[in-house]
């Protein structure tokens, strides 16, 4: 259960068939926190939410000297648990996939050199693994001979509107950081939705804080499955924009 009451504004679910982009926008708001940090590393640095106790309790992101992120975790008491990014010297995705009780569960992701999702990895809680690779369709460049949109049925999220404000219901918060520093707004995530339905490779296309896009990324990522894309009736991998703004009362 929740420490506080979340007041969630729903403003606008649009689906624009020109570019085959479909976005959805949402409004959310929390009472305050405190942030506590800590710095470990010798080639980098770390900064994690701990409580009382030193124990890491939720976000843990870990830079270069430099000031490179290379790695974005989560942690609930001690044990990682929840979405999980890495990211090359150059800041260029290498690898994401997320943990349960400590250990690779649900789908993860390879990337190749510059970045683009390549091959997916399926683990499930008995230890099955299964692999494919990628074959995504860019909405706004698959087009037939004729210049049609390849994409004839966009995806969309189980449960339509209500099944998404439930999703931020029970799964958004607002970062600590910036309820401290008073930081709200808009953020942009592109993301891929594969022909399974799976939800992965969450990309930061524009936020007013860092923190404001490591919560829209994690939500993003803790998705249950949505209906995927059809391109001449097959299930395919596409591209989805989200916005989700952030405000504080």
């Amino acid at each position: 259960m929740l420490k506080n009451t979340l007041l969630f504004i729903f403003l606008a679910i649009s689906v624009s068939v020109y570019g085959q982009r479909v976005r959805i926008d949402s409004t959310f708001y929390e009472g305050s926190e405190v942030l506590t940090e800590s710095n470990s590393g010798y080639t980098s640095v770390e900064f994690c939410e701990v409580d009382r106790r030193g124990r890491k309790i939720g976000s843990c992101n870990r830079y270069s000297q430099n000031g490179q992120l290379l790695e974005v975790s989560f942690f609930e008491k001690e044990i990682q648990t929840g979405p999980y990014f890495l990211y090359s010297n150059e800041g260029i995705p290498e690898l994401e996939g997320s943990f349960s009780n400590g250990k690779k569960n649900g789908v993860w992701v390879n990337f190749d050199d510059e970045g683009e999702p390549k091959e997916i990895t399926v683990y499930s809680m008995d230890n099955e693994v299964s692999s494919r690779e990628l074959e995504i369709i860019d909405p706004l460049e698959a087009k037939d001979s004729e210049g049609n949109p390849l994409v004839d049925s966009l995806p969309s999220f189980e449960g339509g509107q209500q099944g998404w404000l439930n999703h931020l219901k029970y799964t958004l918060r607002y970062p600590r950081e910036a309820k401290r520093m008073g930081h709200q707004g808009d953020v942009f995530v592109k993301f891929v939705i594969t022909r399974e339905g799976y939800v992965i490779a969450p990309e930061l296309v524009r936020s007013p804080a860092r923190s404001l896009g490591y919560e829209a990324m994690r939500v993003v990522s803790l998705s249950p499955d949505w209906i995927p894309a059809k391109s001449r009736g097959q299930e395919v991998d596409t591209f989805l924009e989200l916005r989700i703004a952030f405000a504080l009362r």
